[in-house]
């Protein structure tokens, strides 16, 4: 149909010039042409919305099927009842078709927008822990491997890994809504002292982890203000919270950057001497 178009004004451009037929004279052809182009879009427009039954091409129908109307009024009023102001007709026409295709692209905007709101909605919820509200471990696991990835945009990083102690003996002797009670309270503990400065993550029933790209160099600091969160919820609470916690950097002390595996690896381990150390000082 372009190409017809294109073909269309090219020998009435060219009859013009070489035969000086006026262009109105051949008007009829275009207006045959558009008409032609309408119905042919319409139709197909039709079998794709029977197939669909899309929105969005319901309002693309109408505005074409209006058009073609205005076209063909425009056509009957020129041709037959030589009416002056047929044009007027054509253009009031495609004004409505042109205000119906802007709907269309709004209402398209904003099923676009809704869809993207329930999205980025939906992939939060993928990626936080129902209970607690933080990242979850699927999250974690998406920031480690993009710093595996993009290992050239993290200078360094720090890596604490927590465990809150005793919660098995929690659960048996108080029920495990007191072991919940204790995972929410290890998380807001958690959050209030690192979400500053880095991410908080739960990545098993009583495993958190924190990962740093900032102040790294306050890491001793900030779990000293950790223990004392934990020291002032002790106070206020009946179910006692202890957390280990064990701290491994991205880099080592030559700057040479770890393998993730590794990096995670010293974590733990360094994780497990804490705990080992506070169920020594606690049989002490």
């Amino acid at each position: 149909i372009n190409l017809l178009f294109y073909a269309n004004a090219l020998i009435q451009g060219i009859l013009n010039k070489c035969l000086k037929i006026h262009m109105v004279h051949m008007l009829f052809v275009t207006h045959v042409l558009l008409f032609i182009a309408v119905i042919t879009i319409v139709v197909l427009m039709i079998e794709e919305y029977r197939r669909t039954k899309d929105s969005e091409l319901k309002i693309i129908m109408n505005a074409f099927g209006i058009m073609a109307v205005a076209g063909v009024l425009s056509l009957c009023m020129y041709w037959k009842l030589e009416i002056p102001f047929y044009g007027t007709i054509f253009e009031v026409g495609v004004l409505i078709f042109e205000q119906l295709l802007l709907t269309s692209i709004f209402v398209n905007l904003v099923e676009q927008a809704k869809t993207r709101s329930e999205l980025e909605v939906y992939e939060r919820l993928l990626k936080e822990d129902r209970m607690t509200g933080i990242n979850n471990r699927t999250a974690f696991e998406e920031q480690l491997q993009d710093i595996e990835d993009h290992a050239q945009d993290y200078d360094n990083a720090a890596l604490i890994f927590m465990d809150v102690d005793g919660l098995k003996n929690t659960n048996d002797l108080y029920g495990h809504n007191a072991g919940d009670e204790l995972i929410i309270s290890a998380a807001l503990c958690i959050k209030n002292v690192f979400a500053t400065y880095g991410k908080c993550y739960r990545i098993g029933g009583d495993e958190f982890c924190v990962l740093i790209f900032d102040s790294i160099e306050n890491v001793d600091e900030l779990l000293k203000q950790m223990d004392q969160e934990i020291i002032k919820y002790n106070r206020n609470n009946r179910y006692y919270l202890s957390i280990a916690r064990g701290v491994s950097f991205l880099k080592d002390t030559e700057g040479k950057q770890k393998k993730i595996s590794d990096w995670k690896y010293e974590a733990d381990q360094d994780m497990y001497c804490n705990k080992k150390r506070r169920n020594i000082n606690d049989r002490l």
